[in-house]
């Protein structure tokens, strides 16, 4: 049975990767399988459910590339990851993020009772660097919210061929992060003024 239900989301997501979400349909991955559509059922309640769980398998192949390590400063590393799952893998990125789905994650519920695993990649960097003093102290699930709205947009816009090339979007998103970082440190206390005395 899980061994069928693997080929199942296999199959459906290689006719994905060729055709997009068009191309998949209960009768056309059944085809692919070789059982038949009645005997799929048995696996997946509807294209819906089937769906679900081609994102799913998206997604841990998006939390594998958040968890790669690298020197230097986590968040400049999740970034960097980011932006090499998107590059690598667009048709993945696009089904996970871009596509509608029945039952996407929202926020802010979903991802403060950690139903996104790779959403919490994000929030436990965010979090420890606040705790470590290097990030301003703030609400660390919208800073992460918003840290991954800037990467994201960019992603989008270099899916949609905005850039020139990948060359100047890896210079831009860089320069963009480095904005980001930058409006993210804490801020020193300005000097107290000491009052003249009266004389």
């Amino acid at each position: 049975m899980a061994d069928t239900t693997g080929r199942i989301i296999a199959h459906a997501e290689r006719l994905y990767l060729a055709g997009g979400f068009g191309a998949v349909t209960m009768r056309s991955v059944a085809v692919k399988v070789g059982i038949t559509a009645t005997a799929l059922y048995r696996h997946f309640s509807d294209r819906d459910d089937l769906i679900d769980a081609l994102a799913e398998r998206g997604f841990a192949l998006f939390v594998k590339y958040l968890t790669k390590r690298r020197r230097g400063d986590p968040l400049r590393t999740i970034w960097n990851n980011y932006l090499d799952f998107a590059l690598d893998h667009p048709r993945v990125y696009a089904l996970i993020f871009l596509e509608q789905r029945r039952r996407p994650r929202r926020y802010p519920d979903d991802f403060a009772r950690h139903a996104s695993e790779s959403f919490d990649v994000l929030h436990d960097v965010v979090r420890r660097e606040m705790q470590a003093g290097r990030l301003a102290d703030d609400n660390s699930l919208e800073v992460a919210l918003g840290f991954w709205a800037q990467v994201h947009g960019l992603v989008v816009l270099q899916l949609a061929g905005r850039f020139s090339d990948v060359p100047t979007f890896r210079r831009v998103s860089g320069r963009a992060l480095d904005r980001v970082l930058n409006g993210l440190r804490p801020r020193p206390s300005p000097p107290k003024r000491i009052a003249k005395e009266r004389r």
